[in-house]
């Protein structure tokens, strides 16, 4: 009777314990194996057997069935941790084996991944992974995901049997950080992924449904000894020439330069880059912004991404700030009479250098200085005057991160960013501390920041501060948050970093019901209810208050899809839009919704489509979108995605000019159609070719014009002088070559066209545009890059 009593008591923290850790030893070997894919080497005979995989996703804990039994063994040299992984299968002509480019390994192929964590600290993780094509994929574990411009050096071969698939893989520790003295274990983890049913299954059980982070639920590698750490010395130099033809003329540039990375010690390392040249990063997706805020861009330059998770903590700063061209064409530009051409220099970063890493007391340390030289803007009026105006002196940017970890996945962090600018131009200076605190189940979260910002000019230092607070339930299939944000109407981060307003008090709220496992039609549901609420901080005036309901759904097929609806039911106000802060723009009620379908990605063609409309009630605005992406793979080498977007928007209302003080808005409707091909055929798995088209058109046809009033009202004025309708074009091409002809070595070969073009006539004729587009002057770039890795 008290044995069955407390078993009764037990049962359900039973239900809610976490398992003991897994843990293979690894044993010490003193000659060489080759990497060959066939685990024939004697020296694999005796090794441990890690086994007994479960599943990770759709279900989570299940057993891997027999058929897919899976066997992995890890051994370890003076210079590298060796893998042998044999994944059984009973239908070895079943396993998937797309070909694609590296670190692209989740498309349609069966893979194998091993997660590597030194310090078994749940967020220094090295991240490899193998596919049964042989294409190798590598990240650094981050923050905000895994972080895949990481790249590193490391060996790896497959072979498909009779009886299933083999992998063998050889990391050297210069593509690790570890401490000099040993942790007792290592955190280890390995991921199977069977790709023809769609399931996946870890050595280490991943619980979805935890508040921890698949990270923290790692198992344990034991025996790794009397490891010396090598010297992390390795230069990349790199050699780039340019042909460039824009209007009939046609120019020559050749460049050189040198990335260096040195091991300050066992845990941090000295990233430089001298002389850089970014010529060849990915073309911008731009856009006509005729909105009063900034877009925001992604960084593609590999110096900026790479091992950069400390410094996006508190999000206060954005990379694109540093060096670059101007990345937003608005129509207050487009329509400006005095200037027929506005031409942007670049601006050439002379040197960057960061510092990073993570001590043993789990400290993370970021440091980061840039230097860019001067930046001009030039004017050409309609006689051809040039004025060139210096918009941007030689900077300094710096940015400092301590990020100190406790209590698992706990943390406090200090952020600072300075910009210091040659002669009398403003400095900046902000400061943040911000904190995630987890209770020890890891299901609760409370989250608090508060940040500063100085603008610093010869004659005054403006203050601005940002407070959050948030709590959260992060585990479970019950979940909900609260939190507060309150910005001041000085508080300016954009030297640096990236915030599209300020002057704000926001409320948001969210309550959601989330399943992991398998249930009747459905491997996935997630359902759940948002609201917002917002408000001016100075003066303190209401700005609007909405609901929205979320909902997405995954089928047992690998069917995907959702409904999301939202409603303003009250009355908001727009203080930003008149770009004048003694007015706002009254809005009436609206509602939303959007449905979105992704199918099987399984099958050869495969379909994601989404469909939006909002209504405004009362003012007659409409607005309605389709997103259509089919998915093609023509062969296990050529594979594409095609991209439609087209957006009509009705009756639109927006700024389009001032004269002496008062706001005039017009009444417009908003044509805009993107059409995009992205496509990559995979010689090799070191060798693709990759095509990158996308034209986009946006027009924008007046209807009436209306001066607002002080009461956020709008009233019919006569057409306005200067403002024109627009009709907007881009085109971009990239078809880039990429070879990695030896270990972290590769050579590009780059073929870019680029064309923009604007007017003031609409025309609603894709094709024409299209054909118009290409009339206009064009940019053709050829390049050739070459950079070759030097390990020490």
């Amino acid at each position: 009777m008290k044995l069955r009593l407390c078993l009764i008591l037990l049962f359900p923290f039973a239900l809610f314990a976490q398992p003991a850790p897994k843990r293979l030893t690894a044993e010490k070997v003193f000659n060489t194996i080759k990497v060959d894919g066939r685990l024939d080497d004697v020296l694999w005979e005796e090794a441990p057997v890690a086994t007994d995989f479960v599943m990770f996703d759709p279900g989570i804990g299940l057993p891997i069935p027999q058929r897919f039994r899976t066997q992995v063994k890890v051994l370890y040299s003076d210079e590298a941790i060796l893998v042998g992984a044999f994944m059984h299968d009973q239908a070895p002509d079943s396993i998937l084996t797309q070909m694609t480019a590296r670190d692209n390994f989740n498309e349609n192929c069966d893979w194998f991944g091993i997660f590597i964590n030194p310090f078994n600290d749940g967020l220094s993780d090295f991240n490899f992974w193998v596919t049964a094509a042989g294409v190798q994929a590598d990240s650094r574990t981050t923050a905000n995901g895994d972080d895949f411009s990481w790249n590193t050096v490391w060996e790896s071969a497959v072979r498909i049997t009779d009886s299933g698939w083999v992998c063998e893989i050889r990391i050297p520790y210069i593509s690790l950080r570890f401490p000099k003295t040993q942790k007792k274990d290592w955190g280890l983890n390995m991921i199977r992924n069977i790709r023809r049913n769609r399931q996946q299954y870890s050595w280490n059980l991943l619980d979805r449904n935890s508040g921890f982070s698949l990270e923290y639920q790692t198992g344990l590698l034991a025996g790794m000894e009397e490891i010396n750490p090598p010297v992390r010395l390795s230069l990349m130099p790199y050699l780039s020439t340019y042909a460039n033809a824009f209007d009939g003329e046609t120019n020559y540039d050749f460049n050189a330069g040198l990335d260096l990375k040195y091991g300050i010690n066992e845990s941090f390392t000295l990233d430089m880059t001298l002389i850089p040249d970014f010529g060849q990063v990915p073309f911008d997706r731009q856009v006509l912004n005729l909105s009063p805020f900034e877009n925001q861009f992604d960084e593609n330059r590999q110096f900026f991404t790479e091992g950069a998770e400390l410094f996006t903590i508190g999000d206060l700063f954005y990379s694109r700030r540093i060096g670059g061209a101007p990345k937003n064409i608005t129509g207050q530009a487009l329509n400006n009479g005095e200037s027929v051409d506005i031409r942007q220099e670049f601006t050439r970063l002379l040197n960057a250098t960061k510092i990073s890493g993570r001590s043993n007391g789990n400290l993370g340390i970021g440091f980061l200085n840039a230097v860019t030289a001067d930046n001009y803007t030039v004017f050409t009026d309609s006689s051809g005057n040039e004025t060139r105006v210096l918009t941007e002196p030689l900077t300094n940017y710096n940015v400092l991160v301590l990020d100190q970890r406790f209590n698992r996945n706990s943390s406090v962090s200090f952020i600072n960013t300075n910009v210091l600018r040659n002669g009398t131009a403003p400095d900046a200076n902000v400061m943040g501390l911000v904190s995630s605190l987890y209770s020890k189940s890891g299901n609760y979260l409370i989250e608090a920041q508060g940040k500063r910002s100085d603008q610093i000019t010869e004659q005054e230092n403006i203050e601005g501060y940002e407070s959050m607070l948030s709590l959260s339930d992060v585990g479970g299939n019950w979940r909900w948050s609260a939190s507060q944000t309150l910005r001041t109407d000085q508080y300016e981060i954009n030297d640096l970093g990236f915030l599209q307003r300020n002057n704000q008090i926001a409320y948001n709220a969210a309550f959601s019901r989330e399943t992991f496992q398998p249930i009747g039609a459905f491997n996935r549901t997630r359902l759940q209810l948002v609201s917002n609420h917002r408000s001016l901080y100075r003066p303190n005036r209401f700005e609007s208050f909405d609901l929205g309901f979320e909902s997405f759904f995954l089928l047992r097929s690998f069917f995907a899809f959702g409904v999301n609806t939202y409603v303003r039911p009250v009355e908001a106000y727009d203080y930003f839009e008149p770009r004048n802060e003694d007015y706002f723009f009254k809005l009436p009620g609206a509602y939303s919704m959007d449905g979105f379908i992704s199918s099987d990605y399984r099958k050869p063609v495969a379909l994601d489509l989404r469909v939006a409309m909002d209504h405004w009630f009362g003012m007659g605005r409409a607005e309605y979108s389709v997103n259509i992406e089919p998915r093609l793979r023509f062969s296990d080498r050529l594979f594409s995605i095609l991209t439609f977007d087209v957006l009509n928007v009705q009756n639109d209302y927006g700024w389009v000019a001032e004269n002496e003080g008062q706001p005039y808005f017009g009444k417009r409707d908003i044509y805009q159609l993107t059409s995009s091909v992205n496509a990559t055929y995979t010689f090799t798995p070191q060798m693709s070719l990759g095509l990158n088209l996308r034209h986009l058109w946006t027009g924008v046809d007046y209807l009436s014009f209306f001066a607002l009033s002080r009461d956020g009202e709008l009233e019919p004025t006569p057409s306005l002088a200067g403002v024109n309708d627009i009709n907007f074009n881009t085109f971009n091409l990239d078809l880039r070559f990429s070879w990695w002809f030896a270990p972290g070595s590769e050579m590009i070969l780059l073929y870019r066209n680029a064309i923009a073009g604007s007017g003031s006539t609409v025309n609603t004729d894709y094709f024409t545009n299209l054909r118009n587009t290409w009339s206009a002057p064009q940019q053709n770039n050829l390049s050739l890059r070459l950079t070759y890795f030097l390990d020490y």
